[in-house]
């Protein structure tokens, strides 16, 4: 854990450490607090390369800004400056956009520790021995060794103890198939349904196998009545739909104008151009041939409706 948190966030494992004993206590973990870090990191050079509203927080809580200008300020920095704010009496709403500008939305999860004091965080970290690099990589490194050895044994058991069970599905899937057999003298639908049942939670290439050896026992009438019952069950028999693309369009777009629009032009242009196509092809196909009327030959001419 210590070594992927550095990989993360490129804090070494010995620092993470160290600091681990000062929020441990609160309940914060140390893949939060790594979290935390690498978000101050991140705002920090921000700030740095082309200013923030993080400088105006780490001078309101009197960080010093030469750390900030060569990036030696911490996340324990913010931590302290902002766990002497609450001492002082800083109010909760005030804290915490300060809290946020800072450390982001870890913030939330660090208030434990920073409402414990700075004291008490500062004498855990001393108190605390730091793991040394290269115990950290040696222990990953074994424990990568560990992961090896622990996938073979388990992926060996898993397929011996696999090998049996499915066995023992095998003398199972038998009895079944002999079963339905007998109940499909009678009735071919509830034999098929009685089969869906009794293989419950296997694949459907397995469930189709034992209907196959069902079906290979009967005449081949019933048997042609009973795999369809079973194709039924199975959801088998439906459509494969077709995405509606310009060419199976064509074929429709004759008709559609036929009614006053084309379908074509409908689904070749964005939403608004196909509203306002349609309302146009359709004024088209349907203005009345007989414009002796008065009332229909000086009527308006209608617009598509916009936004």
């Amino acid at each position: 854990m210590l070594r992927n948190l550095y990989y993360a966030t490129g804090i070494s494992g010995g620092e993470l450490s160290k600091i681990e004993g000062s929020t441990k206590s609160t309940g914060v973990s140390l893949s939060t607090l790594a979290g935390a870090f690498y978000e101050f990191s991140k705002r920090m050079a921000t700030a740095q390369i082309r200013g923030s509203e993080f400088n105006v927080a780490a001078a309101k809580l009197g960080l010093d800004l030469d750390k900030l200008k060569d990036r030696t300020l911490t996340a324990q920095d913010a931590m302290y400056a902002l766990s002497r704010a609450h001492k002082a009496g800083t109010d909760a709403a005030t804290l915490a956009y300060y809290g946020n500008l800072l450390l982001g939305s870890s913030y939330e999860q660090l208030l434990p520790a920073i409402k414990r004091g700075t004291s008490d965080m500062k004498a855990f970290a001393d108190l605390t021995i730091k793991n040394e690099d290269f115990a950290t990589e040696s222990m990953s490194r074994i424990s990568d060794q560990f992961s090896i050895l622990w996938g073979w044994i388990e992926g060996f058991f898993y397929n011996f103890v696999g090998g049996i069970i499915n066995a023992f599905l095998t003398i199972q899937d038998a009895i079944a198939v002999l079963q339905v057999r007998i109940m499909a003298l009678f009735d071919n639908k509830l034999a098929a349904e009685s089969l869906n049942v009794r293989m419950v939670g296997a694949t459907d290439e397995r469930k189709k196998a034992a209907a196959e050896a069902v079906a290979a026992t009967m005449d081949e009438e019933d048997a042609q009545e009973f795999m369809e019952e079973f194709a039924k069950i199975l959801g088998e028999g439906g459509q494969k739909i077709k995405p509606f693309g310009l060419q199976s369009a064509q074929g429709a777009s004759s008709m559609q104008q036929m009614g006053g629009g084309d379908i074509v032009s409908a689904i070749a242009f964005t939403p608004l151009e196909r509203i306002a196509n349609a309302t146009e092809e359709t004024a088209k196909n349907t203005k009345p041939k007989n414009t002796n009327n008065p009332d229909i030959a000086n009527g308006q001419k209608m617009i598509p409706l916009g936004f």
